[in-house]
């Protein structure tokens, strides 16, 4: 043994860098993996709203953690078996959602969808004004409650006296 070298240390040989394409590609595997978890999980939830979703349209930013979709049409039959209200949906479209997955805290914070404007034509259903006519509705008289309690402000407001240092 050299007399320069302390007798309790072992030679350790030298470990070769792992090349940078096999880190890539070991990296690559693992993103494919964690992505093939998380797109079937967040197709269960969405897919039930949007029509003619497929996995492929949610490529996710695995570390950035958003996925963007843009001009998506709902599903009108699920939306109206879900809300219950006196209305046909007529049509509904969303111009983006948006859906940010913090993979670096996915324990500690929330995956959040957020909607961009969201828009559908309504049409009050055949009876609807009948029940509500009737009061034999819950669902209608509710409705048409909000709907006075919101007109009320507005009537208030047009009998107010108009303020001439304020604009129009």
């Amino acid at each position: 043994m050299d007399s320069h070298c302390p007798q309790n240390l072992a030679v350790v040989p030298m470990i070769p860098p792992v090349p940078q394409g096999l880190w890539a590609a070991a990296q690559n595997e693992w993103d494919k993996m964690l992505e093939s978890y998380v797109t079937p999980l967040l197709m269960s939830y969405v897919n039930k709203y949007i029509k003619n979703l497929k996995p492929s349209d949610l490529q996710l930013s695995l570390w950035g953690g958003d996925v963007v979709l843009s001009k998506l049409d709902l599903k009108l039959d699920v939306l109206e078996q879900e809300l219950k209200l006196p209305f046909t949906f007529m049509s509904g479209h969303i111009h983006e959602l948006r859906i940010h997955v913090p993979w670096t805290k996915l324990g500690s914070e929330p995956v959040v969808i957020t909607i961009n404007t969201m828009e559908c034509i309504l049409k009050l259903r055949d009876g609807a004004q009948d029940d509500h006519e009737s009061g034999s509705s819950s669902t209608s008289r509710s409705v048409s409650d909000s709907s006075k309690t919101v007109a009320k402000p507005r009537r208030l407001q047009q009998a107010a006296p108009s303020d001439p240092d304020l604009p129009p």
